[in-house]
């Protein structure tokens, strides 16, 4: 009897350990699959946790060409299209790294964690800031998912507080080790999004640079549309692929109705209501300590800083109390000094947002196309 369940005991060992050494194997076989599409700025895993590719090294690693960051809020991400810097810059290498419920604080922590988790090689050469008031003010001013992310699944660091803002201090050991075990559980969309990308590299649909092929005489981004009306089941799939790689969220769905605009944005709970009866001068100070923090590390770093006010439904753009955002504008301005500013709030007439904030995709365009000639003109200009 002893010898039959020793038998048998060693059989399951051993079928538990093949068993063990194929999901290690597939895990591994996934994890260099998704890195290998990452560096190519092909994919964008977590499209509803955007704040979690700052975990990744692979989204950081230079390339042959500079790197060119499209940052800010939401708004930034929905507005301006990667796709577009990358065929007007073909030197650079654009990517979109705004962040959902983006707030200065997160934007300049974000900085500094690419900074010191993978070095300054890793840091732009050209950077695009997107702003709104929201975003500036800080507000909502608790429970950053920027910060829970780094204290939750980042390896290296914690953040802690200081009197410019939320800062990075050294995690322990064992601190790491945790946070590497929680990121480990996090893969799965990260995976899928790796697949995706490595079907669309084989997509008979594909101009084989990982975007869309242009279709009837559209733009390369018009599979994002809510009105595109795919061809046959390829086309459909394709755009299904794309669509999931991307790091747009709304481009590919129905506007809100104004009904329900106005609804989100008169609520009380909302963060509108906030930002809406917000007063700069009351936050004068704490402004000036961050964006004297963004052009420290801008000076430091020699990087290109473009920015840009994004614009904002009518409806948004009617809620402000009187004079207030007119003296956000001032004093963005006065703390920018000789940084180049290009004001587009009244850019976009209704029909072109997909909610009080962030543009349709046909809306991005001509956002994305006004931001190039900008970028394109100013370096002229400088480089004469």
């Amino acid at each position: 009897m002893f010898i039959r369940d020793s038998k048998k005991l060693k059989h399951v060992t051993q079928s538990a350990g093949v068993v063990l050494a194929i999901y290690l194997g597939i895990n591994i076989g996934l994890m260099a699959l998704a890195e290998s599409v990452e560096r190519q700025h092909e994919v964008y895993p977590w499209r509803e946790e955007d704040m979690l590719r700052y975990m990744l090294p692979s989204m950081f690693v230079p390339g042959d060409r500079e790197p060119l960051w499209l940052v800010g809020p939401s708004e930034a991400r929905e507005d301006l299209l990667a796709v577009s810097f990358d065929e007007h810059f073909p030197s650079l290498a654009a990517y979109q790294g705004a962040l959902s419920l983006g707030t200065m604080d997160d934007f300049l922590l974000t900085l500094e964690y690419v900074e010191r988790a993978y070095g300054q090689e890793a840091m732009p050469r050209v950077m695009v800031l997107g702003l709104t008031p929201r975003f500036v003010a800080n507000i909502p001013r608790q429970g950053s998912p920027m910060v829970a992310v780094i204290d939750r699944y980042s390896p290296t660091f914690r953040v802690v507080g200081s009197k410019d803002g939320p800062t990075l201090a050294p995690k322990s050991f064992a601190q790491g080790l945790a946070s590497r075990g929680r990121f480990l559980m996090k893969q799965q969309k990260r995976f899928k999004a790796g697949l995706y990308g490595q079907a669309l590299r084989y997509s008979p649909l594909s101009r084989g640079d990982g975007h869309a092929a242009e279709t009837d005489g559209n733009a390369s981004t018009a599979w994002m549309s809510y009105t595109y009306r795919p061809q046959n089941l390829l086309d459909a799939v394709d755009r299904k692929l794309r669509i999931h790689t991307m790091p747009y969220k709304y481009h590919n769905l129905r506007p809100m109705r104004q009904d329900a605009m106005a609804a989100w944005m008169t609520a009380k709970s909302s963060f509108w209501h906030t930002v809406h009866q917000w007063q700069p001068d009351d936050d004068a100070d704490m402004i000036h300590s961050r964006f004297t923090r963004l052009r420290a590390i801008v000076e430091r770093l020699g990087i290109e800083l473009y920015v840009v006010n994004l614009p904002e439904h009518p409806m948004n753009r009617a809620a402000y109390q009187p004079g207030r955002y007119e003296r956000y504008v001032t004093i963005v301005k006065e703390e920018l000094g000789e940084t180049p500013f290009l004001d587009l709030r009244i850019l976009l007439v209704a029909m072109e947002f997909y909610d009080v904030g962030h543009a349709t995709l046909e809306g991005a365009q001509r956002v994305t196309d006004t931001v190039i000639k900008f970028l394109a003109d100013h370096r002229v200009s400088t480089s004469k």
